[in-house]
């Protein structure tokens, strides 16, 4: 599925529902700050509390997983 392309599909899917939602509201400043406090808190959020949770629990099979996926922007196969 979706955590086959990247460690964090939910972030990356609010990143562009709220630019979405910011350019049907023809709102730049909705834009800018969806996208900054997405980035800070949703990446924040990944980094210090679920990663670490998944390398205590899942250990060297996670840490493979962590080298072959990219953290947000997904890499399309060609």
């Amino acid at each position: 599925g979706a955590y086959k392309l990247c460690r964090n599909p939910i972030t990356f899917g609010a990143l562009f529902y709220f630019v979405g939602l910011g350019a049907l509201l023809g709102s730049l400043t909705t834009i800018i700050v969806s996208l900054l406090s997405t980035l800070i808190f949703g990446c924040l959020y990944a980094k210090m509390l679920t990663e670490k949770s998944f390398e205590r629990k899942f250990k060297s099979a996670y840490r493979s997983y962590k080298e072959t996926t990219p953290f947000l922007i997904p890499k399309l196969k060609k």
